[in-house]
């Protein structure tokens, strides 16, 4: 965890007995100038530590040797940074979203910067002059952020070393022009992505006697083919400043929401449920009255019973389903075997057998226009994926063992960020 003294504390929590032990003190006042201040630090997939300041200073720490390294980009940060499997760590300053890599000493590196669309002003509801958005890593190589022009746009690019074409692969205008702004986080799942509009709120003081902040929640999707984006429903619930989640699982939305009409001018706070399809919303339950229950940014966290917690300016509020939804996950992976709506897919995988010792696989049914890639195996040899109807692959079963049946797995990912698994055997007559 990063320290107001420009330091990173590493603590365990671990003992049998309930306190904190400090394990590690790595001192990053040699790169972090006085002034400045440590605005996130988290670890990439190789655990190289990480960590960005206010000021634009993005390093690293081998938490092994406690060697540091840094790159300053001389630009404003307000917003944590994302880091994928592929050793990208992801920066969005005031100006600019960048991808980073480590080099051989873990020195940063800006492998590609991408100007963004800026108004260039901190909008109420902002703490910062830039995106309010850390960046958002999606599936297709793709990561997403929201940008500060007037209206606000979902922006997405590619987030590979060096792609073909554009890097930008879409903007799509959200809410309303002059009452616009976010300062969190997007919900990605799959191709869609949901934002949350914190325009108007200024400080606690703006949500007091009544107040709130304009409203809207909307959900955004890239086009089938990748060439565009466009906005699928809007909500007028009011979420001041809450970092909303996703549950796959019951397929709710979940976001914390202070209405503008309550009886007597009260100031209640909600957790509240909107349907990911469709945007209704589903359920609102009162936490509680008053600056107490404020969140002031803090996020919905959902436990693995399907817990939702949100830390607020008293403490920490926690709701409980009556009836627990099923959460799908089994303890592994987000892929889900049911679609968003509870039901199953309708979905099946077709074999046609083909002179020459070869093989038609594809994948269709009553949903197949909600298939999005169909990924194929058979036994551990990878057959190729396909994002185009039809879904499927022609291949050759020589050199195949004839003694034994083999097992054909197609993973097929909706349109929904859900995945399903379908799975035929095959003899190699």
């Amino acid at each position: 965890m990063p320290t107001t003294t420009r330091h990173v504390y590493v603590v365990d929590a671990s003992g049998a007995e309930p306190g904190f032990k400090l394990e590690h003190d790595y001192d990053l006042t040699s790169v972090v100038p006085q002034g400045d201040k440590i605005i996130s630090a988290l670890p990439d997939w190789n655990g190289l530590l990480w960590f960005a300041s206010t000021g634009g200073v993005v390093g690293t720490v081998d938490m092994a040797s406690g060697r540091i390294k840094s790159d300053d980009t001389g630009e404003h940060n307000g917003n944590s940074f994302a880091v994928d499997d592929d050793g990208g760590v992801y920066v969005v300053t005031d100006a600019a979203l960048y991808r980073f890599q480590a080099g051989s000493d873990g020195t940063p590196r800006a492998v590609w910067r991408q100007v963004y669309d800026n108004t260039g002003e901190q909008k109420p509801g902002q703490s910062q002059h830039g995106s309010g958005t850390t960046p958002t890593i999606m599936d297709g190589g793709l990561v997403s952020i929201t940008d500060n022009a007037d209206p606000m746009n979902v922006v997405v690019y590619k987030r590979g070393l060096q792609v073909s074409g554009s890097r930008l692969v879409c903007k799509q205008p959200v809410f309303e022009k002059g009452a616009s702004a976010t300062d969190n986080s997007l919900i990605a799942a799959g191709r869609s992505m949901v934002v949350e509009n914190n325009y108007g709120y200024s400080g606690p003081a703006a949500v007091e006697s009544g107040g709130t902040t304009t409203p809207g929640i909307e959900r955004v999707d890239i086009e089938r083919d990748g060439t565009g984006c466009h906005k699928v429903w809007h909500s007028g619930e009011i979420s001041p400043t809450v970092v909303p989640k996703l549950s796959l699982g019951s397929g709710l939305v979940y976001a914390y929401t202070k209405p503008a009409e309550q009886p007597g001018g009260a100031d209640g706070w909600y957790l509240t449920a909107l349907d990911f399809r469709t945007g209704a919303t589903r359920w609102s339950k009162l936490t509680g009255e008053g600056l107490g229950y404020n969140n002031n940014y803090a996020p919905v966290t959902i436990g693995p019973d399907g817990t939702a917690y949100v830390g607020t300016l008293g403490g920490l509020v926690a709701v409980r389903d009556a009836s627990a939804p099923p959460q799908g996950l089994g303890g592994k992976r987000a892929l889900i075997d049911d679609r968003l709506d509870g039901t199953k897919p309708r979905l099946k995988m077709r074999l046609t057998r083909l002179r020459h010792a070869r093989v038609r696989v594809t994948v269709g049914g009553a949903d197949a226009a909600h298939i999005a890639r169909v990924d194929l195996k058979l036994g551990n040899r990878r057959l190729g994926s396909d994002t185009s109807a039809p879904f499927g692959r022609t291949f050759s079963l020589r050199g195949v063992s004839r003694s034994r049946v083999h097992a054909l797995r197609a993973l097929v990912a909706l349109d929904d960020g859900t995945h399903v698994k379908l799975k035929r055997l095959l003899g190699a007559r």
